[in-house]
């Protein structure tokens, strides 16, 4: 990366220790290829157009990309933003993906969580855990030896699944000749099952009136907050052009600076604020001040996901103007951060704390004009 404080909080976070044998791995440019005989030995980070990891990872993959092929073993999870992702090696762990068309053909020793527009899992790929699917198209060729739970357009199910099935499907819900279900089918559909006759269902099949009732409570309550946040981003984005641009600027010319200013912010003013609010006279100002407080940490926030975006698009395009394809990259980099431990923490607090301090700089300037 070019950003002197995006460098700092990296080097920041290969400080913090961690039960991995070796530090963070990052790479970035036009394309991205690791050979056969590489072995990543610490987490990996990757971002560019195109990324291509033939060699062995001993820890966590995270990777950001157009087009992502993953020809070797990742040991632990492996998780993927990507346009056409396909998944050619084991992976230890669990497997998230955001991405277009997305191909599974390894075994997974976890779950699998898709946020897509396809996923096919094919007949030489194999799920320990369960299968969360979110998009269009689910072909499920593979075995699963938990659960397959999804929201999709259509799904097709031609194997063998361990646990229950729990669907929404807006057109077609297909059991294949190879389908064995060991547990309960529970779906949704305008049309009835179109089932196989070979196909295999040991427990009840349901068809159920209403979405609330397919067993996908935590999983859509995750992608509900994600929209949410989404359409806070959008409205503050496509209602605030100008100052978000002008605050993204600030933040940009300066992170370090804004950064501990915003830390500041952060620290003092909610004390500052409780120092007032136990005083008679200055109460009110007290409480103008904790909730300008709390108005600047939600703008902060919300911030945060758009500057996440504004940085990797320059890293990828060298570009820092902001479109609705930089909300969308930046919420969605933003909320995969939140499945990265102590690293992608580490990073939201800093890119939160430089918002915060853009803010509070550019509120200050317009008090002073």
């Amino acid at each position: 990366m070019n950003n002197i404080f995006v460098k700092s909080i990296i080097l920041l976070a290969v400080c913090v220790p961690v039960f991995v044998h070796a530090g963070p791995i990052m790479r970035s440019g036009e394309s991205i290829s690791v050979d056969a005989s590489q072995v990543l030995k610490g987490d990996f980070y990757g971002f560019a157009p195109t990324v291509t990891i033939s060699g062995s990872a001993e820890n966590d993959v995270f990777i950001g990309g157009g087009t992502v092929t993953i020809n070797a073993p990742v040991a632990e999870d492996l998780t993927v933003v990507g346009g056409v992702v396909q998944v050619h090696g084991d992976v230890g762990d669990d497997l998230r993906i955001v991405g277009g068309e997305v191909t599974l053909a390894k075994a997974v020793k976890g779950d699998v969580v898709v946020v897509g527009g396809t996923l096919t899992i094919l007949s030489t790929g194999s799920i320990e855990g369960d299968v969360l699917f979110m998009g269009g198209s689910l072909v499920v060729e593979g075995a699963v030896k938990g659960g397959v739970h999804a929201n999709a357009e259509t799904v097709r199910i031609n194997s063998e699944i361990g646990g229950d099935v729990s669907l929404w499907v807006k057109t077609t819900f297909t059991a294949g000749d190879n389908a064995n279900v060991l547990g309960n089918v529970q779906y949704e559909s305008a049309t009835e099952i179109i089932r196989a006759q070979d196909a295999t269902i040991v427990g009840t099949v349901r068809r159920v009136e209403t979405v609330q009732e397919v067993s996908l409570t935590v999983f859509k309550q995750l992608i509900l907050n994600v929209v949410l946040m989404f359409f806070a981003v959008l409205t503050v984005y496509l209602t605030l052009r100008k100052y978000v641009e002008h605050v993204a600027g600030i933040s940009m010319r300066a992170p370090g600076v804004s950064g501990l200013l915003g830390l500041g912010v952060f620290i003092l003013l909610p004390f500052v604020s409780m120092l007032l609010l136990v005083s008679v006279l200055g109460s009110p100002i007290g409480v103008i001040l904790f909730a300008l407080y709390i108005i600047l940490c939600i703008f902060a926030v919300l911030g945060a996901s758009i500057l996440c975006g504004v940085y990797i698009q320059k890293l990828l395009t060298k570009k820092t103007n902001i479109s609705l394809g930089t909300v969308t990259l930046g919420l969605v980099s933003f909320c995969l951060l939140l499945f990265v431990p102590v690293i992608g923490w580490f990073i939201i607090f800093g890119l939160i704390m430089i918002v915060l301090g853009g803010l509070s700089t550019a509120l200050y300037q317009s008090i002073r004009s």
